[in-house]
């Protein structure tokens, strides 16, 4: 009883020592709460992140956007695609370029309501277990009315060209297609964007030797009518040679190009092949280029773009 009725000196001096320890047990648990409190917080920004980044009217994305600018030697691209079909038609296209050094590819899709939304097209990329990078945004356009679709249309690429001001933009031309109409106005309001003016100003013409092979000219015509000319005017000429058969001859002056002017020319003199090449094209002005085809080739649906 003595004992503890009495405190010695000791005592008295390692008492207070024991507050401290109490402290710092205390502001350690808060330290820890913080710190998950923030992991936390970053992990439910990481997880929702994806799902605003490709918003243009629910989000702002000239912080995300912008940032490549600040990085020399890159190029951004936009691609715009309209519905499953424009899709399946540019998608080897965007994802060639996405594998380009120092190239940032942009795709904006028209939604859902349209035929394909960001959410479908990043599927279809995923299933290909593929290697490339594309940034998708989605106008989510909802509704089908003409004129409200060129407006809405018109507004989000406007926004994209400002925010990555892209060194190209590819899109399908299509006067019918009143949300390509959109992306047209866009373009010209877009002044900045020279660089359009060069694509327009090249002009490609497909120049074809053939002379009695009217089956594989038949194969060839068929892959260059089911290429993709985004809009262009292409114009075809057929080189026949002088040793060319009816059949041949019949199938080329009964034959109809969609895409511009065709042109037949006939050969007086039989000059071999090389001759047929040579003398197959002769370039208007510096902007004028060709693409020289032997009848017995075919073509990727794809090659223009390639040329282009």
């Amino acid at each position: 009883m003595v004992h503890n009725k009495y405190t010695s000196s000791y005592q008295k001096q390692a008492q207070p020592t024991c507050f401290p320890l109490r402290s710092t047990s205390k502001l350690f648990r808060i330290f820890a709460l913080f710190t998950t409190i923030i992991l936390i917080t970053i992990i439910l920004i990481l997880v929702t992140f994806p799902n605003l980044y490709g918003k243009v009217y629910f989000t702002s994305t000239k912080p995300i956007i912008c940032k490549n600018k600040k990085i020399p030697n890159e190029n951004d691209i936009i691609v715009v695609v309209d519905g499953e079909k424009q899709g399946l038609s540019l998608q080897p296209i965007f994802c060639q370029l996405s594998t380009q050094k120092n190239v940032n590819t942009h795709v904006v899709v028209t939604g859902q309501k349209r035929g394909l939304s960001k959410t479908l097209l990043t599927k279809l990329l995923n299933e290909q277990n593929s290697s490339f990078e594309v940034f998708i945004y989605d106008l989510d356009i909802k509704t089908n009315n003409g004129i409200g679709t060129l407006d809405l249309v018109f507004q989000g690429i406007n926004h994209f060209v400002n925010q990555i001001q892209p060194d190209v933009l590819l899109y399908i031309k299509n006067q019918d297609n009143y949300a390509m109409r959109g992306v047209e106005s866009a373009l010209v309001a877009a002044s900045n964007l020279g660089h359009l003016n060069f694509w327009n100003t090249i002009k490609v013409n497909i120049q074809v030797i053939t002379q009695d092979r009217p089956d594989s000219l038949d194969r060839l015509i068929r892959s260059l009518k089911s290429s993709y000319y985004f809009g262009d005017e292409i114009g075809l000429t057929i080189n026949i040679d002088r040793g060319a058969d009816p059949v041949t001859k019949e199938y080329c002056h009964t034959l109809e190009w969609p895409f511009g002017q065709r042109d037949l020319r006939h050969r007086i003199v039989q000059g071999g092949l090389m001759a047929a090449v040579v003398e197959s094209y002769y370039p208007n002005d510096d902007n004028d280029y060709a693409v020289l085809l032997e009848d017995d080739v075919e073509l990727s649906p794809y090659y223009y773009a390639w040329a282009k």
